[in-house]
């Protein structure tokens, strides 16, 4: 029960990984001056098991992994083959404890991936590209509203999700109807985001009905560190194609997010779970404000 409650918190974790090649808080955030994916937020053991999971699925059975194989690349095609490698290599310094090695394989492994699609995408002009990347994303927003409408009718809550999801769809397909790429783009990942959140929110609460308990607290803790990482990724995404003025208005929310996520980090290091929990939730409010405060409407 705990693991699956786990994995549906993580869901956009791993759905996000295509998308995301850096530190979760970004060049300037903690950790970052150890460089890369390979950070202190991926010391969890647990973390990077989920990693090497997202990973394979990003190597195997992605749509780019399905580009790689329709195209028939030879070069894209042989760095997917060195990325399966690396993943292999990440796997056998994870069994013998050697976390450090497996998170510099994760990371290579990635990057090699992300190169590996590209390739495969180099025959088709910038504009085809453009246009398949858009749809791809219509269609897995299409796929998420239909769900989180079941959803919401079974829970009898989140109408008012589905309109704002239906909203953001019209006004992206609008907007690259008028030539408008990068904003239908952005547009498009508002509602993305709006309905993975939306569907974890409302099967969150279900399994709060239910009475759901962790083993311990520091189980719980775990749990909670996940949330506030899928929230940081967020931030880094949405708030990408936003105006200075709203990354500027935000920054304040994210910086208030580290100092206590760090506070939530020194109690959980002296094992006083309970209070790092409190600290880690208050946190991730703080991310949530973040988001909202570029006018994005995200579930809290």
């Amino acid at each position: 029960m705990i693991a699956g409650r786990t994995t549906r918190a993580l869901c956009v974790l791993t759905v996000l990984l295509c998308g995301f090649s850096g530190s979760v808080w970004g060049a300037d955030g903690p950790g970052a001056e150890q460089g890369g994916q390979a950070n202190k937020w991926g010391d969890d053991p647990k973390q990077i098991v989920q990693r090497m999971e997202s990973l394979n699925t990003l190597i195997e059975k992605s749509s780019g992994a399905r580009r790689i194989a329709a195209t028939g690349n030879p070069e894209a095609a042989s760095l997917q083959d060195q990325a399966r490698s690396l993943l292999q290599e990440a796997q056998s310094s994870h069994r013998r404890g050697d976390l450090e090695t497996a998170k510099q394989r994760l990371s290579q492994a990635s990057q090699v991936m992300f190169q590996a699609m590209r390739k495969a995408d180099g025959g088709a002009s910038g504009a085809e590209k453009q246009a398949n990347d858009f749809q791809r994303r219509l269609d897995s927003v299409q796929v998420l509203l239909a769900a989180h409408q079941r959803i919401s009718r079974e829970k009898r809550q989140g109408e008012e999700g589905n309109a704002k999801i239906q909203a953001d769809m019209d006004q992206a397909v609008r907007l690259n109807k008028a030539g408008s790429a990068t904003e239908a783009r952005a547009k498009l990942d508002e509602a993305y985001v709006t309905a993975k959140m939306g569907i974890e929110k409302l099967r969150r609460g279900d399994t709060l009905v239910r009475s759901l308990h962790f083993d311990s607290k520091e189980e719980e803790y775990h749990y909670e560190v996940d949330r506030n990482n899928t929230h940081i990724m967020l931030v880094n995404m949405l708030l990408e194609s936003k105006p200075d003025s709203a990354k500027a208005m935000a920054s304040q929310f994210v910086e208030q997010a580290k100092v206590i996520r760090q506070r939530a980090e020194a109690l959980a290091a002296r094992q006083s779970f309970e209070q790092a929990i409190s600290s880690m939730e208050e946190s991730t409010k703080e991310l949530v404000k973040a988001i909202r405060s570029a006018g994005i409407f995200i579930p809290g």
